[in-house]
């Protein structure tokens, strides 16, 4: 029902733009083998001027135009906050955010806020101060509802995790909850996550990523454009752990797990638990 809902939403813009693509190009758009690592629009081949006019306006603008001044889209602004918050508002769900956050102590700095569905899981008793990023205004929105109906004292940044804009080793901990997935550059999220943590500092992550199954993997290939678009910038197939790791972060064994409760759960499997900075 997820996904029925969101090609719904996205079905005047899709309809609209693929009357102007030829079905050979309609055909890369959904299945160019090497398309993983490039934006949906290099595969949106002449007449590109129809197809941005038409298209761009309901997809997700970082990933059609990342940085070339679209405006942000009506689907990725309403109608995908709404949805995020609709599907994932389960208790399976939220029992996963509870058990991320209510360890959470001292400074926090949680990336991604969305709409704020972690909010109500911190321990108010071991937060001394919490500060949170989140550059869509749609999400913003909503979450400066559930802060101000739960009375926290929070300033939402509205920017993305690239150019955190906090000093030195300022936090104890740092919060991700289904946002690397989405972030334009995770080497450079990640590098910003470890200047801003104090050393002996933690990341706390709950991350879907990239299948161990070579099977499910190949799908996570073959669908990452079409996740790309409809989950504005979300990507199926990231190696988030390695990342971590690859970042200095000292990441034990994380076993994947499958959240039934996700659509298209056999291929968003995710990893949560807490990775830490040297001291």
């Amino acid at each position: 029902m997820f996904w029925v809902l969101i090609f719904a939403a996205q079905a005047y813009g899709g309809v609209v733009a693929r009357r102007h693509i030829p079905a050979r190009n309609r055909v890369l758009c959904w299945y160019h083998r090497n398309s993983t690592t490039k934006p949906v629009e290099e595969l949106l081949v002449p007449p590109a001027p129809l197809v941005r006019r038409w298209f761009a306006p309901w997809v997700a603008p970082n990933v059609l135009a990342a940085d070339k001044g679209l405006q942000m889209s009506f689907y990725a602004e309403t109608i995908f906050p709404w949805l995020l918050d609709r599907s994932l508002d389960t208790p399976p769900i939220r029992a996963r955010r509870k058990r991320l956050v209510e360890g959470a102590q001292g400074d926090v700095l949680e990336i991604g806020f969305g709409t704020g569905a972690t909010l109500p899981f911190y321990n108010r008793e071991i937060v001394r101060s919490l500060s949170v990023v989140e550059p869509s205004t749609g999400m913003n929105k909503r979450a400066t509802e559930i802060i101000n109906r739960l009375n926290w004292s929070i300033t939402i940044d509205a920017l993305a995790g690239e150019h955190l804009p906090y000093e030195d080793q300022t936090f104890d901990c740092v919060v991700s909850s289904l946002t690397l997935c989405s972030v334009s550059d995770p080497p450079q999220v990640l590098a910003e996550i470890w200047r801003v943590l104090r050393p002996g500092g933690t990341l706390r992550y709950f991350e879907h990523v990239a299948s161990d199954d070579p099977q499910r993997r190949k799908w996570q290939d073959r669908l990452n454009p079409v996740q790309r678009v409809v989950g504005v910038g979300c990507n199926l197939n990231r190696d988030t752990v390695g990342l971590m790791r690859a970042a200095g972060f000292v990441v034990g064994s994380v076993p994947q797990q499958i959240e039934p409760s996700f659509p298209f759960a056999a291929y968003l499997p995710f990893v949560e638990g807490v990775a830490q900075k040297p001291a």
